[in-house]
């Protein structure tokens, strides 16, 4: 139990030292960039890829993101940690921050796309650390949560590219 309350600790220090050096440019930029992580802006996206694009990557990528979000519902309800009280610079969308949401899409999204379309890996991961970032930035993380989130996403996608082959 010690290890937790010390990683608890940790995670609290973490966050203070990031929101103390946020500046105006970065808290902007990173609000743009986690409402690309947002659920509409991800049910679009992949609503868009399954039309446009229909095929074999837009299923596996969709089937990855609603696996990790499956998994991130029933993690949320087992955690139940409470959000950052102080450095919060949007609104959350619940009281609970373990795992990041927004973390485990965008690592589902990306691994999958780095998987399926090796092209556009750097591009996807780049987006995925950003809206991650973008979560403890803006304050409604701790950075373990958002580790979690990644973990999770990454970890649906590797389930779902394996399993469907």
């Amino acid at each position: 139990m010690q290890v937790i309350y010390r990683l608890a600790d940790l995670d609290g220090r973490i966050l203070d030292w990031i929101a103390l050096r946020r500046g105006r440019m970065l808290t902007t930029l990173m609000r743009a960039v986690t409402r690309t992580g947002d659920a509409p802006s991800v049910v679009a996206a992949l609503v868009l890829a399954l039309v446009l694009r229909p095929g074999r990557t837009a299923v596996l990528v969709t089937a990855s993101t609603l696996v990790a979000l499956a998994i991130f519902s029933a993690a949320k309800r087992l955690c139940r940690r409470t959000r950052p009280l102080v450095h919060a610079l949007i609104a959350a969308p619940d009281r609970f921050s373990m795992p990041s949401g927004h973390a485990t899409s965008a690592w589902a999204i990306a691994v999958s796309v780095a998987a399926l379309m090796p092209a556009l890996a750097a591009l996807a991961f780049a987006w995925a650390l950003a809206v991650s970032f973008s979560r403890v930035v803006l304050g409604v993380h701790y950075p373990f949560d958002v580790a979690v989130g990644a973990s999770l996403g990454t970890l649906s996608a590797v389930i779902v590219l394996f399993a469907m082959p």
